[in-house]
């Protein structure tokens, strides 16, 4: 790509304000010019955690699931702690049937964030269906404790 005389950051915030008005007008497969700024901003600078987990997200809602996966994994060589990219590599692999890489990172993911349901909810779903029932039911109720009124997480439990 030529030398527009952005630096890696600029492209990384343009990418970041393209995608959020593309996903403003609902238009989540209109984000070419937001992925090619992130893109963009990875030649300039390979180490930009927010451009390869905002690459991720576009490929998530593109549906091109395995560049996703690349780019959560890529922002998570860089910064092992974005609990994001964790729980969007543990949401991929769970529906698309490997429940124990998405344990994994749904377990790493309530390591760093302590106060995150979400996370929670789905590593007991992932206990539970495993056979894993003690533990289900612990991680189950530590989101229950979170999020007391969410129904789903409360059925999650009950199932347990």
């Amino acid at each position: 790509m030529p030398d527009d005389g952005l630096d890696a950051g600029l492209h990384d915030l343009l990418g970041t304000v393209l995608t959020a008005r593309s996903f403003a007008r609902d238009e989540f497969r209109n984000t070419a010019g937001a992925e090619a700024s992130f893109l963009r901003a990875l030649e300039l600078d390979s180490a930009r955690v927010h451009s390869h987990y905002n690459l991720g997200v576009i490929y998530t809602h593109k549906e091109r699931l395995e560049e996703a996966v690349n780019s959560y994994l890529a922002a998570l060589r860089f910064d092992s702690t974005l609990v994001a990219a964790h729980k969007k590599v543990a949401e991929i692999y769970r529906k698309s049937g490997d429940p124990q890489t998405a344990l994994n990172h749904y377990r790493r993911a309530t390591e760093l964030a302590g106060d995150d349901g979400q996370a929670f909810y789905y590593l007991g779903v992932i206990l539970r269906d495993g056979g894993r029932h003690e533990e289900a039911v612990s991680a189950l109720s530590r989101a229950a404790e979170l999020n007391p009124h969410s129904p789903q997480i409360l059925s999650g439990l009950g199932q347990a």
